[in-house]
């Protein structure tokens, strides 16, 4: 089963699945590559990051074309992402996927999928956001992106699981994963879609 976890830079992708894989070894964390350098302060085990050469670049390419590459995308920020076929070893794979690339994934065959848009409050998203320290330029593109996803899942309607990573309360959040990888309702789904339109506002208010 493949989950994709959507949502805004630093609400917590990441962290959330690390700590789902912890608590129950059925759950992988797929690692996609990347072309980009680390952030600060960010694990080196967040992406497997690739040097941002014209031969690399080439590299991925040619896997691309060959057909070896799960998932490709060219980022907004423009470096290159995806994940080979090897890169999927679980009985449930978490994957950090931009909403513009999950329609792809759904046509893949796995056996199944379930999208999770994964938001926070916008107080708390702020906090984590400005801890990153991106420059001007970097930090509008994400907000950008942010909107995008955000807006991106509302208009799915039914067809995504909402789900708020609170800080301080990972339990709840890694329970709430689990729940919905074995197709578990779960009572705070309508409250976190409530906190998305939320953050959605808030970010569209960023960029006036």
């Amino acid at each position: 089963m493949l989950i994709p976890i959507v949502g805004p830079s630093s609400v917590g992708k990441t962290t959330v699945m690390r700590a789902v894989c912890e608590a129950d070894p059925s759950f992988h964390r797929t690692v996609s590559f990347t072309t980009r350098s680390p952030r600060h302060n960010e694990p080196a085990d967040t992406y497997r990051f690739l040097p941002n050469t014209p031969e690399q670049r080439q590299n991925i390419m040619h896997m691309y074309e060959k057909g070896e590459l799960i998932q490709f995308i060219i980022h907004p920020t423009t470096h290159l992402y995806g994940t080979a076929l090897e890169d999927y070893k679980g009985k449930f794979n978490l994957l950090d996927v931009i909403s513009s690339e999950v329609a792809n994934f759904q046509a893949l065959g796995f056996a199944a999928c379930q999208t999770i848009m994964l938001v926070t409050t916008p107080t708390e998203w702020q906090q984590r956001f400005d801890s990153w320290q991106f420059d001007p330029e970097e930090a509008h593109k994400r907000i950008r992106e942010g909107i995008d996803s955000l807006q991106w899942g509302i208009d799915q309607a039914g067809g995504v699981r909402w789900l708020e990573n609170r800080t301080g309360d990972m339990q709840n959040t890694v329970e709430h994963v689990i729940a919905i990888a074995h197709n578990e309702l779960h009572e705070n789904d309508a409250r976190a879609k409530h906190v998305g339109e939320e953050l959605l506002a808030y970010l569209k208010r960023r960029t006036t």
